[in-house]
């Protein structure tokens, strides 16, 4: 197979992808959203959901040509818990339960997408290098939002990871 020039929509809905087949998650557990720094209204089922959100980019000066412009691309991706075992003032479970704490969500990510090249469903690549993470942010947990207990709010941990994406545009 080749590699080939791609939209940016092309380059975010495979990372999508990717996190959905790797995780074993489904469409509702992961999204794509403007931000992914923030926990949604209504949070979505399972034990953990992860969003995916576009981010800054650059050109390369030099790599812009007819029919040719490479953008060095960021995309984060925030991965939400709902782990409620601790003590008050104590994370441990929230941070290091085995199935959906916040640091055993951030290496699932990494080793998702970390290292590795995105394809077409013709099998086609079109990264200029592998994916590579640059930056994560603390760990945290949100304010109340609806749905879920009985008194109507429930708190949501996260953490996001922001990798880049360095691709040639299709602008044909």
């Amino acid at each position: 197979m080749a590699r080939i020039d791609v939209t940016q929509s092309d380059v975010l809905a495979r990372i999508v992808a990717r996190l959905r087949d790797q995780l074993k998650l489904n469409t509702r557990q992961c999204y794509q959203t403007l931000q992914a720094d923030s926990p949604p209204e209504v949070p979505v089922g399972g034990d953990y959901f992860v969003a995916v959100a576009p981010g800054f980019g650059s050109f390369e000066t030099g790599e812009q040509i007819v029919g040719n412009i490479t953008e060095q691309w960021t995309v984060a991706v925030t991965a939400f818990t709902r782990v409620q075992l601790d003590s008050v003032s104590h994370d441990v479970s929230v941070l290091s339960d085995t199935s959906r704490g916040l640091l055993e969500l951030k290496r699932r990510i990494l080793k998702a997408l970390a290292g590795h090249d995105l394809t077409t469903a013709d099998g086609d690549t079109f990264l200029r290098q592998f994916l590579y993470a640059t930056h994560c942010s603390q760990p945290q947990m949100g304010a109340p939002m609806t749905g879920g207990r009985a008194d109507g709010s429930i708190m949501v941990g996260w953490i996001s990871l922001t990798f880049g994406v360095d691709f040639d545009w299709d602008i044909t």
